[in-house]
């Protein structure tokens, strides 16, 4: 299961975002393991791939 830094107390959201995170794990959690993973690795390159155009 995800866990969300709100969950873990390291900073704070606001609703918005909360929701958000809702809308995102209750889509993974309707996706079988192995699909889950290849998605999370999608975008986990894609946050990637922004944060060094950003530098």
């Amino acid at each position: 299961m995800l866990q969300g830094s709100h969950e873990v107390s390291m900073f704070h959201c606001g609703e918005d975002v909360k929701h958000k995170y809702g809308q995102i794990l209750s889509q993974y959690e309707k996706m079988d393991v192995k699909s889950a993973g290849l998605k999370a690795l999608g975008e986990l390159d894609i946050l990637l791939v922004r944060t060094d155009k950003a530098d």
